[in-house]
């Protein structure tokens, strides 16, 4: 039970914690107040994928684990940032809305679902493209919202944090 306490402290305090305030919390308003929902969500993506990438790499000395799903989760992680620029506009930019889909994502991924096992990763991969896609048709790619008060990119760090 500690383990499992401790586990979920970790996932949920420290790990994304740190990385909303940056991604979400300064750079997307910044980028947003330039760029559409989708190239600011791109540039994130790849700054994000990079920063992921020693993790996912890291991997590599599982037996089961293979080079593939490596990449695969780096390109995945590009989908990613779209599903958290459409949370994050939709909720008007709530950084606590963002670190909630975050752990439940990594809960996800690490646990209910393991990716980086060959037969699940490749569908629970596949389902995030999907849902991305899904967004970008229904809610458009400029702003990703319907209503255009929903998104603030004036905000500053500490404003986002509801």
């Amino acid at each position: 039970m500690a383990d499992s306490l401790e586990f979920c402290l970790h996932i949920f305090s420290w790990s994304p914690l740190q990385e909303e305030f940056g991604w979400w919390g300064y750079a997307l308003p910044r980028l947003q107040a330039r760029y559409s929902a989708l190239v600011s969500s791109v540039v994130l993506g790849v700054i994000w994928a990079i920063w992921h990438l020693p993790l996912n790499l890291m991997y590599l000395t599982d037996p089961q684990y293979q080079v593939g799903i490596a990449w695969l989760s780096s390109t995945v992680i590009l989908f990613v940032s779209i599903l958290f620029t459409w949370i994050y506009n939709n909720t008007g930019g709530s950084i606590l809305a963002t670190l909630i889909f975050h752990t439940m994502l990594n809960l996800s991924t690490y646990v209910a679902f393991p990716v980086f096992e060959t037969e699940t990763g490749p569908a629970f991969f596949f389902s995030i493209i999907v849902v991305a896609t899904i967004i970008l048709a229904i809610f458009g790619a400029k702003r990703m919202v319907r209503d255009k008060s929903r998104v603030n990119t004036e905000n500053k760090i500490g404003d986002n944090f509801e």
